[in-house]
């Protein structure tokens, strides 16, 4: 069976990440400078030196100074040769040390070793061994009765008290959020990157279940990879208290995996483990480290089950790992990942014929390569297929209900069908609310049904749970315009997306219109010419200028660039921009004559016609209250 290699660490100032650990540490030291010489002896070499094996013997060396005073003065022994282990239990069994600071000494010890070489340790539990060792040390100065940053030691503290027992509660209790960030991939190719964020976002769907318990979107906490940002700006930035990390290796079917549960607010390891497992074993090994949070922040299942994940969705850990690349391409949102994910998924399959998930996320690329604006009949089919595939498979497969609803939804109008699906899709949901499809329902509520508070508040859940995705903000924006035609607030969100990094031609679109209908009509212009530009005069970005230009006067223009847009073949300007440019060009008739080819040709976004102002210029014609009709929208 082949091993795990790792490769020696060659020290570089640039590439140490533990240097604002060392620094903390330092602080600290200078609060008991010549108080304890046997630990300021070990602390010396640990904090001037960039070598992580340093590192680790001299972070084993200091807590050897303090278990050895311990032994002398809680257990009234020599520290002798006994495994230090043995002595830790032996301290947690007779309350002699916190709990929490115990758990530190554990974790300490499980990473580093006594002796000339450490065990074998990834560099990126370098910074976890010093936290760890700095919370160990804060609580050995007040056990030595050493003022920390102007605080009285722990025995002046009981005199203070007469409850001894809360000297050993920590300074920030856990609290009952927390965000998943992506496995680091220390595999020596550096290959396995899809593995990382798979195991990631597996834990954070598992970690929704338990009652209690806010978890981030996996948008918000990826929005992190790769990027050198403290625990604490990730926690003040997301609105948690705790964060879940690790790191991940694999060499053939063996992998080995880390997981630290971290105090974002001080850097306190509430938990950390390593696992070696074969990939046969991953999803078992969700389970324990889901469990293992479940324990230490004390929440438990929403439904009381003992065991957190319930089904496993293959027993082919090839299959498994298929889907995790084929998800890793559908995250890149281009048509070359869509493509990729497709063959990824497929081969899958091929390998698992009852992967559920793999069947409805084959599907659902289909849709995002084929069928957004131009809703071709043989890609609807094969999505229906794979939906409906998913369903044979797991009757329970809740996203492949959504997946059916969104089709129905864009595709036949089939409200009952869409209703159906999403209502299926809510009963069999394992977390919170749906994560991929969460806008969907949104869209129904306030499109079909009119109920855009509903709308909203389904929306603002969403943001909530995952602050800094921008997608779900996008419809947000959206809806306030199509639903709640409320253009200011419309406006105010879609600047603050681009800031955030949203495309700017995707928030033009709607921008333009949300300016032209609050009568902003030179922002209106400016905006709609900006899209048009960027649009190279096709689709949105055509429709909307032409719209704009005839609304303020300049229909010659508009006529003009009304006719190069009819130039272009129906999947570039289709139906429904040809009955909006006629509209407010005047041909009132050629207007309804598209938007009549548009509902028999089943074009994208005639869900709006009920609500969107778009139409409201065409709402006074009997033929509009015909269109509404045919288009079946529930009185």
């Amino acid at each position: 069976m082949p091993q795990i290699k790792y490769r020696r660490y060659t020290p570089c100032m640039n590439t140490v990440i533990w240097k604002t650990e060392i620094k903390d540490l330092e602080k600290l030291c200078l609060t008991f400078k010549g108080k304890l010489p046997a630990l300021e002896k070990e602390l010396e070499p640990l904090m001037n030196s960039n070598d992580p094996v340093v590192v680790m013997v001299y972070s084993r060396r200091i807590l050897e100074v303090i278990i050895t005073k311990l032994c002398e003065t809680e257990l009234n022994r020599p520290r002798k040769t006994e495994p230090l282990k043995g002595i830790l239990d032996k301290l947690n069994n007779e309350l002699k040390v916190p709990s929490h600071i115990i758990t530190s000494m554990h974790s300490l010890n499980s990473l580093s070793a006594y002796g000339a070489h450490p065990k074998d340790f990834e560099v990126e539990q370098v910074k976890p061994v010093i936290n760890n060792l700095s919370t160990i040390i804060k609580w050995y100065l007040n056990y030595q009765d050493i003022q920390v940053n102007g605080k009285l030691g722990l025995k002046n503290l009981q005199s203070e008290s007469k409850n001894s027992e809360s000297q050993f509660i920590h300074s920030s209790q856990v609290n009952q959020s927390i965000a998943v960030l992506p496995f680091t991939d220390m595999s020596p190719e550096r290959n396995q990157e899809f593995l990382g964020d798979g195991l990631a976002e597996g834990l954070l769907t598992i970690l929704s279940q338990l009652s209690g318990l806010k978890v981030t979107g996996r948008t918000s906490s990826f929005s992190f990879k790769n990027k050198e940002v403290d625990l604490k700006t990730i926690g003040e930035a997301l609105h948690v208290d705790n964060i879940l990390e690790g790191s991940i290796q694999k060499a053939g079917n063996r992998v080995r995996i880390t997981a630290q549960l971290i105090n974002a607010a001080d850097g306190y390891h509430i938990w950390s483990e390593r696992y070696d497992r074969e990939m046969e074993d991953i999803f078992a090994l969700q389970d324990d480290i889901c469990s293992k949070i479940s324990e230490h922040l004390k929440v438990t299942l929403l439904d009381g089950h003992k065991t957190i994940l319930k089904k496993r969705p293959t027993k082919n850990p090839e299959a498994y790992e298929l889907f995790l690349k084929g998800d890793f391409y559908n995250k890149k949102y281009t048509r070359e990942g869509f493509e990729k994910a497709i063959e990824y998924f497929e081969k899958a399959i091929e390998l698992d014929p009852e992967y559920a998930d793999a069947w409805w996320y084959l599907g659902f690329m289909h849709f995002e390569l084929h069928a957004w604006l131009s809703l071709k009949h043989e890609s609807i089919e094969k999505v229906i297929y794979c939906a409906k595939k998913a369903m044979t498979v797991d009757e329970t497969c809740a996203d492949a209900h959504f997946l059916l609803a969104l089709v129905h939804f864009n595709w036949d109008f089939d409200w009952d069908k869409v209703e159906q699906g999403i209502e299926l899709g809510n009963k069999y949901l394992q977390t919170q609310f749906p994560l991929t499809f969460l806008p969907l329902e949104a869209w129904y509520k306030a499109m079909v049904l009119s109920d855009f508070d509903f709308a909203n508040k389904r929306m603002q859940l969403g943001v909530e749970h995952d602050p800094l995705n921008i997608y779900y903000k996008f419809h947000l924006a959206q809806l306030y315009f199509y639903g709640a035609r409320d253009y200011k607030k419309t406006i105010s969100i879609l600047n603050n997306l681009i800031d955030l990094g949203l495309p700017p031609n995707t928030a033009w679109h709607t921008i333009c219109l949300a300016y032209l209908f609050d009568k902003q009509y030179e922002l209106a212009e400016e905006f709609a010419r900006k899209d048009y530009n960027t649009s190279e005069g096709k689709g949105h970005g055509a429709v909307n200028l032409i719209v704009c230009l005839a609304i303020i006067g300049k229909k010659e223009e508009a006529e003009q660039i009304y006719q190069i847009a009819k130039s272009f073949p129906a999947s570039i300007f289709q139906n429904l921009f040809h009955a909006r440019s006629n509209a407010y060009l005047g041909d009132i008739d050629m207007a309804f004559d598209y938007l009549d080819k548009g509902i028999q040709n089943k074009d994208y976004w005639l869900f709006t016609l009920k609500c969107s102002p778009e139409w409201d210029l065409l709402r006074s014609d009997s033929r509009f209250n015909n269109a509404l009709e045919r288009m079946k929208f529930p009185k």
